[in-house]
Formats: structure tokens, sequence, C-alpha cells
């Protein structure tokens, strides 16, 4: 009953984040504190009675979401970020020191602002700022888990795309009979480190011809077809990755 009850949260969960791999996630919340700190450095500028104390607190936050978000997780994760990593670096950069200059001038102003209790409204929007990014990676990174563990085969490729500078990068499959995802957990240096996320009864295997009653072919158009004893059970079509190499293959015993 457990197990179900588990199984059932994990498929809730799945399609839910469905759009949000965790490197989508941590490109858009690092996308969003980019943004915000905009805002903040605006807003702590011009407004001239600024609730002080509430914009503070997100600002010191959102400077500790930005650092993670840009250089811990996509470390501690193993993700593949590729050239995107240098825009991030770029955002992260101005977001941190946008927020410095908020902060400092918040704080002066909040000395010659009287101290006020703050409306139930800002206290909700708050504290949805605060917990949004927490919400965003959660889930992802729980989605991502579920995929991998519930899957059939793990499939890591990497793409060469035009042979240019930056310009290749690893991806997963995760597959079983009922999808076929892409996942970005421990996908770095050719999935060297996806062992850490798989399950211990995941089997590294160079057999991609028969696995689990599964062939995997990528056709001359791109398109990643998966089938199940002789039948198409997937359909992918592949725009961003070309000029691919398969580089591990892993097998799960879900049966």
């Amino acid at each position: 009953m457990i197990y179900t009850f588990i199984n059932n949260i994990g498929s809730y969960l799945t399609e839910i984040f469905t759009l949000f791999s965790i490197k989508t996630c941590l490109n858009f919340i690092t996308t969003l504190i980019f943004l915000f700190s905009i805002f903040s450095l605006i807003y702590s500028l011009y407004s001239t009675n600024p609730n002080c104390k509430n914009l503070l607190k997100v600002n010191i936050v959102y400077i500790l979401y930005s650092l993670l978000s840009t250089f811990f997780f996509p470390l501690i994760l193993s993700l593949d970020m590729g050239v995107d990593a240098i825009l991030l670096y770029l955002m992260t950069f101005i977001s941190v020191i946008c927020y410095i200059i908020s902060i400092i001038i918040l704080a002066k102003k909040h000395k010659k602002v009287e101290a006020n209790s703050s409306p139930k409204t800002l206290k909700a929007i708050i504290f949805v700022l605060i917990l949004l990014p927490i919400i965003l990676f959660t889930g992802s990174y729980l989605k991502e888990q579920y995929l991998i563990k519930n899957s059939d085969i793990v499939l890591v490729y990497y793409s060469r795309g035009n042979g240019g500078l930056g310009d290749g990068g690893n991806y997963a499959y995760a597959i079983n009979e009922k999808y076929c995802e892409e996942i970005s957990l421990g996908i770095t240096i050719d999935g060297y480190d996806l062992k850490k996320f798989l399950p211990k009864k995941a089997i590294e295997t160079t057999d991609t011809g028969n696995i689990k009653n599964y062939n995997v072919e990528l056709d001359e158009d791109r398109k990643f077809l998966v089938y199940k004893n002789g039948k198409l059970i997937h359909q992918k079509t592949n725009f961003k990755y070309f000029n691919n190499e398969l580089k591990k293959v892993f097998y799960i015993n879900n049966s």
C-alpha cells in the first residue's frame, strides 16, 4: 500500500513538472532571480516609502538562491549546463551586484522609515517569492528521481552538434512502457556520475539491441524511436541534438 501511494505521488509530480528538468528548472530560477534583482534595484532607488524590511529579506535570500542554482547544484548533481552556463554566470554576477546595492539603499531608508506592520497580502507575496524556487527545484528533482527509478532503461548520449567550440553536450533518456523522458541528473562526463542516482539494481550494459525486449533507434531525421517487442511505443524528434553518440546504457529490472 505504501509503495503504491509513493508511486502515485511520483506519477502526479511527473505530470505537474513535465516541462521542468532540473537543468531547465535551475535556468528558470536563475533568470527569475535576475529579473527580480533589476526590479528590486529600481524599487529601492525610486520608492519614497518602501517596505524595506520585507524586500531586504527577499534580497538576502535570493542572493543565496542565485549562488546555489548557478554554482552549487549543477556541481553536486553533475548537470551538463553546456554553454548556457556562461550566460547564467553573467546573470548571477549582475544579480548579486544589484541585490547588494539594493540592500545598502534599503538599509539606509529603513532607518528613516517608521516600522509599520505589513499587510497580510504583502506577507503572502513575500512568502510565495521565497518559497517558489524551493518548490520548483524540489518538484523537478523528485520528478527526475521518479523517472529514473521507475524506468526500465536509461540511455546517455553525447551530441557533437556542428563540432564547434561549446557545441557539444550530453543528454539522457529514462524509458519504460509509459514514458520516454529526458533527464539531466548525473550526465556530465558521458554519464559517469549517473550511477549515484540510479537504483542499486541498475546494471550497466553494452547490449543496445535488445534490452528487456527494447530496441532504440536514432534515424536520419533525428527521430528517437523506442520499440518494445517489435512495437513502436515512443517517438521523439531531437531538434536540439544531432551527430549523436551513445555513451552509456543502464538496465533496471523493475519487473
